[in-house]
């Protein structure tokens, strides 16, 4: 691991950040004395210099005790379960991990333990028992590859790793007949691939699905993976402006959805409906906003917080292009949907800093900063023209 990347997790250690804390405050009053003393019987130089090494020493101190007071320290954990070997166990820690991590965000740290488990699962070569259930190491290793090092990269912006360790899962799972994931995974590859606008490979992969569809035999199995693979279609038909199919699609996913009690996937259905609607232009608006109210609702309430964030910016950039057509916006309106603005922009803000993304908190400042402008220059347009 690079030396950014230490300090970053070093950084987000609660263990760390609460000792450093509680030195610096402890100390802090009897060293505090100590410069003014310093200070007087020298110079400001003097002074500087003792503070910077009274900040190193609370620093490494920290660093030695988090490392004495790991308990509830998962990587440090994991690590040294890997230094001794005992790979079955990283497994059973780990792995369970992933769903949770991704749901709440943490896609940094789901990667770093998602890089533990696949060296742990790759040591293994059998089966493993995880509470009541039995999984193969190599669907394991495969599900690494294609969620936490595969798709969780992406989100953060490393497409080329993503791309390789989703294919590279997809091989494993097709090789051991894990049917289910190599369509997820072929799934996840649309989503990367449809980045780059690459049509033909991804009828390709959409044509390599429906094969592999054949070979699942549980009906709920195939409810999931037909939910699963109406939304990538209708992502895809999107990004393509076929709107009409996309939101055929898509509400058929959300039922779906829905009907399989799965609310955390469910709720991610509402940020593609109020993106065809808005796409489809001013007359779709209304059933917009009613969409991503409700879709905000919802993932308030299952803690989508990425989805939650999502729809925050929708919501400004709606009603960004509503202020746009309207003829009559008043002052009153302005201040009254700036303190809506205001509101979302604060709650969505606190949410994204609890995940580990900071391009959704870049494009909802984006997307606040854009509705100020416009909703300012909006009325400074009308009222000259009074």
């Amino acid at each position: 691991m690079q030396f950014k990347e230490k300090l970053y997790y070093l950084f987000r250690n609660s263990t760390f950040k609460d000792n450093f804390v509680e030195l610096f405050l402890r100390q802090g009053m009897s060293a505090f004395f100590g410069f003014v003393l310093a200070l007087l019987l020298t110079n400001i130089t003097s002074f500087v210099v003792a503070l910077i090494v009274f900040v190193l020493i609370v620093f490494i101190l920290s660093i030695l005790l988090s490392k004495n007071k790991h308990q509830f320290d998962i990587v440090e954990i994991l690590k040294e379960e890997q230094r001794a070997s005992n790979w079955i166990e990283i497994v059973r820690i780990g792995y369970p991990l992933s769903r949770p991590l991704w749901l709440s965000g943490r896609y940094m740290l789901r990667v770093e333990i998602g890089e533990i488990v696949k060296n742990a699962a790759e040591k293994i070569g059998g089966d493993i028992t995880i509470g009541d259930s039995s999984y193969n190491s190599y669907f394991i290793l495969a599900s690494v590859l294609i969620d936490d090092l595969g798709w969780t990269k992406f989100v953060v912006g490393q497409d080329i790793k993503a791309e390789r360790n989703i294919k590279e899962g997809v091989r494993i799972a097709k090789e051991n007949k894990f049917w289910n994931l190599a369509i997820k995974g072929n799934r996840h590859l649309i989503g990367i691939i449809s980045e780059k606008n690459c049509s033909e490979e991804i009828e390709t992969i959409f044509k390599e699905i429906e094969s592999l569809k054949e070979n699942i035999i549980d009906v709920n199995e195939k409810n999931v993976i037909e939910a699963g693979l109406l939304f990538s279609r209708a992502e895809y038909l999107l990004k393509v402006d076929k709107l009409d199919e996309a939101m055929k699609l898509t509400l058929s996913a959300q039922k779906l959805f829905f009907d399989l009690a799965d609310f955390e996937r469910y709720s991610k259905t509402f940020d593609l409906q109020a993106q065809i609607l808005i796409a489809k232009g001013p007359s779709n608006y209304t059933q917009a906003k009613t969409v991503i109210s409700e879709g905000m609702a919802i993932s308030a309430k299952w803690q989508r917080k990425e989805r939650y964030i999502r729809l925050a910016i929708l919501s400004m950039q709606l009603k960004t292009k509503i202020i746009e057509l309207d003829k009559h916006y008043t002052k009153t309106e302005y201040f009254q949907d700036k303190e809506n603005m205001d509101n979302l922009f604060q709650k969505a803000s606190e949410i994204g800093e609890d995940i580990d993304n900071e391009t959704f908190l870049l494009q909802l400042k984006k997307s606040y900063k854009h509705f100020c402008k416009c909703a300012k220059k909006t009325i400074k347009t009308r009222k000259g023209k009074e």
